[in-house]
């Protein structure tokens, strides 16, 4: 548990939370090993019941059969089904072995929809890793050395 403890500890948004709220969400959070091209789940199916958060390895977001995003250490996956109770809108598989933890909707959907937990805190600060998946997918991504734009969509949403 000090592992998971540390781990979590270390990353958005988990890095704002007490060292008491930190150890509750720890002592409830399982490991999970998924083999290389292994489905953790379907598009379509849930809603899953539980938070993942990549440990190691990384973890292909597919839509309709393309590679959308491929996450790394310390993102999290799974939260939108989870809070809104519909059907996952992605496939999740295992791009390499790959190790998550998962903590169940009740630990960590009250923590979720607190303001101060999620609001002023990013889920990840700088992603480098961006656009490995648009790669996987043979699209073009980001330049080397330069990351994607963090906002993607900011040029097509109505202001």
């Amino acid at each position: 548990m000090e592992d998971i403890t540390g781990f979590l500890g270390s990353r958005p948004p988990f890095d704002a939370v007490g060292v008491g709220e930190l150890a509750r969400v720890a002592a409830v959070t399982e490991v999970e090993e998924f083999p290389a091209g292994k489905t953790i789940f379907s598009q379509g199916t849930g809603p899953v019941g539980s938070l993942r958060i990549v440990r190691a390895g990384s973890v292909e977001i597919i839509y309709d059969g393309q590679v959308l995003d491929l996450l790394g250490p310390g993102e999290l996956f799974g939260h939108a089904s989870m809070l809104s109770g519909l059907p996952t809108g992605f496939e999740a598989r295992a791009a390499e072995d790959t190790l998550c933890y998962r903590i169940p909707a009740d630990v960590i959907g009250p923590l979720l929809a607190r303001p101060d937990f999620l609001l002023h805190r990013p889920l990840d600060r700088r992603r480098p890793h961006r656009g490995r998946g648009a790669r996987a997918a043979g699209r073009p991504g980001p330049a080397p050395g330069r990351d994607a734009d963090p906002h993607p969509a900011a040029g097509v949403l109505p202001r």
